[in-house]
């Protein structure tokens, strides 16, 4: 067993820095099931079955596409919603 219990530790400094970073593209079909896998230990089959239920109840858009692009409309809808959550700012 390596850890023995507690130990001192000092912080001599802190760098803060801002980090700019592009959001990832939106899920595909693959992708979904990809890191469902990976961070939740899921079925392709149980992810897709858990899509469709989420489709149903009209929680997310249709799941089943290879595609990253967003519709201008889609856009349109998704800034509303922000917005209106979060403000302008």
């Amino acid at each position: 067993n390596w850890f023995n219990g507690p130990i001192n530790i000092i912080i001599n400094d802190i760098n803060v820095k801002t980090i700019h970073r592009k959001p990832p593209h939106p899920f595909i079909t693959s992708s979904l099931q990809q890191e469902s896998s990976k961070k939740l230990g899921f079925s392709p089959y149980y992810t897709m079955k858990l899509a469709q239920q989420l489709y149903e109840n009209g929680f997310i858009t249709y799941m089943r596409t290879d595609s990253i692009y967003l519709s201008t409309s889609a856009i349109n809808t998704i800034e509303k919603i922000v917005f209106s959550i979060f403000g302008n700012n």
